[in-house]
């Protein structure tokens, strides 16, 4: 990041770039997921979007040449799912004028970094709870013994799912990581793979799928999930008029705005940077079939349907690596 000089004539919206560009290097799991659009909850009520999730249908045999049978008709039932702006994240630092003159040497160094660190810190926490609290269909446990096998098994239930291929993701916490690039198997796929290691948090390539780093999560915790599994909404409200300096920037789903402002009574300026924020994970009405993948019907002949987060896989480590302690 280049140096910001107090002392030179800045636009906000290049102050504000500058935040961004920081704050994209500080987090990994916002571009992982399912991001919706600021304009989509303008007038929306009580800040909250309902979104449609696709339905199940099913389709069923009939004997060729049987003209006594009715045909049977069912309905089909689409999931929402409701994203509500919950949550506004900032940081407020008071600059004294005594400050600014006598210690203040680079305001975007000193001041601007560390305010972008912690709104991107509280943010990524903000999803990483909701990825760690949500009701997985689908759970698995690794050991030191079954390390790769276990991943393969999380694949297993996403393809079991019908959940797409691509845009699959799987983020690990440090002691799965540890584990995981200790293991063979691991790293000779990842070696396999292209060479986009370390870039974003991301460590290799597994059964052709990206593997990100992330410590917000636990640390014995690993998530394999599809981009749609999770939908978060970022914005960036809007720079009041009676702002004298400040600007709104959204980019590659992180979102933020900067206001700077003077207090005459205290003589003192203000930095404060904030975001809105808000998510929810995404279920799917699954229907509930026997033995043999012939759907069960109720007394009155309908689908039963159940509604199961089936998008994603959480994976637990339990191997001789999981007491590692950071502190």
């Amino acid at each position: 990041m280049g140096d910001i000089n107090p002392n030179s004539f800045i636009k906000p919206t290049v102050v504000v770039d500058t935040a961004i560009g920081v704050l994209l290097r500080q987090i990994v799991l916002p571009s992982l997921v399912w991001r919706m659009d600021a304009s989509e909850f303008q007038y929306a009520f009580d800040d909250t979007v309902t979104i449609r999730v696709d339905g199940v249908a099913i389709a069923r045999d009939r004997q060729l040449r049987d003209y006594n049978t009715p045909l049977e008709l069912d309905t089909i039932a689409q999931t929402s799912v409701a994203v509500q702006l919950t949550t506004d994240i900032s940081s407020a630092v008071p600059l004294p004028d005594e400050q600014l003159l006598l210690d203040i040497q680079n305001f975007g160094r000193e001041i601007l970094v560390p305010q972008v660190k912690s709104v991107a810190l509280r943010t990524e926490s903000h999803l990483a709870q909701l990825i760690e609290t949500a009701p997985y269909q689908n759970t698995v446990t690794i050991s030191d013994d079954n390390i790769y096998q276990a991943f393969v098994v999380a694949q297993t239930y996403l393809n079991k799912n019908n959940v797409p291929q691509e845009d699959r993701t799987l983020v690990v916490g440090p002691n799965v990581y540890a584990a995981l690039v200790s293991n063979e198997q691991f790293t000779n796929a990842a070696m396999a793979g292209d060479s986009m290691a370390l870039r974003n948090g991301n460590i290799g390539l597994l059964g052709g799928m990206p593997v990100h780093l992330s410590n917000v999560i636990d640390a014995n915790s690993a998530y394999l999930f599809h981009q749609t599994a999770f939908v978060t909404a970022n914005i960036a409200p809007l720079v009041p008029a009676g702002v004298p300096f400040g600007a709104s920037q959204n980019g590659e789903g992180v979102a933020l705005r900067w206001m700077r402002d003077y207090s005459s009574t205290y003589r003192k300026d203000r930095s404060i940077l904030n975001t809105y924020w808000g998510g929810a994970y995404v279920p799917d009405n699954v229907i509930l079939v026997d033995d043999y993948g012939n759907p069960i019907l109720d007394s009155n002949g309908d689908l039963q349907t159940t509604s199961q987060f089936i998008r994603a896989v959480q994976l637990t480590y339990t191997g001789s690596l999981s007491g590692l302690d950071g502190s």
